[in-house]
């Protein structure tokens, strides 16, 4: 695997976004999030899904990737959909 860096998702993100824990199911990657990941009122910014998502992507043998804040889905990204 590679190391993909992508400078721009600090620049987009508060130091006080904290990824509560994670966890691989079958062929999808959970990731659970404190409410510091909505960064606006219409939800996660692209900005911010796009790296993560193409990071699990690239890196992971997954096919989707949900973002649950505080334990709640509130996107899920597939291959397809991405």
């Amino acid at each position: 695997s590679t190391y993909i860096h992508q400078p721009n998702l600090i620049s987009v993100v508060t130091e006080k976004l904290e990824l509560i824990d994670y966890q691989i199911d079958s062929d999808m990657m959970v990731l659970n999030f404190n409410n510091t990941i909505f960064m606006n009122d219409d939800g996660i910014k692209e900005e911010v899904v796009y790296p993560v998502i193409s990071t699990f992507f690239s890196n992971f043998d997954v096919e989707s990737v949900v973002f649950k804040v505080n334990g709640v889905e509130v996107l899920k990204k597939t291959k397809k959909n991405s």
